[in-house]
């Protein structure tokens, strides 16, 4: 029996690629600009939390008994985490923020209606 991903899935995965794509790039053009660091303007004590904790997580994969290939991929999947600075950096005004968030509940139905 084959295993194929399913179609929600898909799109999740490439809208993720294009947030932290599209992201970085806007950062990286953002630090070559004049202003002030769009990271910087409002600081967030869960962003420092986060990063924080993949730090310790990727430290602890000095000490592991798991396989480096297995404990490798568990901090991957808890490094999607970050994902939530960059979209706190990117974000500047209360129409993005409203913007962003009827983009997300859109995906959530299309995969709700596609499950």
């Amino acid at each position: 029996m084959a295993a194929a991903v399913s179609f929600p899935m898909g799109v999740i995965s490439t809208a993720k690629a294009l947030l932290l794509v599209g992201g970085l790039l806007v950062l990286l053009a953002d630090m070559r600009g004049g202003q002030q660091f769009r990271a910087t303007r409002v600081p967030h004590w869960s962003s420092i939390a986060i990063f924080l904790a993949l730090g310790g997580l990727a430290l602890s994969l000095l000490w592991t008994t798991a396989p480096l290939d297995e404990a490798a991929h568990a901090w991957t999947k808890h490094a999607k985490l970050a994902m939530i600075p960059l979209i706190v950096a990117l974000l500047q005004t209360r129409a993005e923020a409203l913007r962003a968030v009827t983009w997300f509940l859109g995906a959530q139905a299309l995969v709700l209606v596609l499950s």
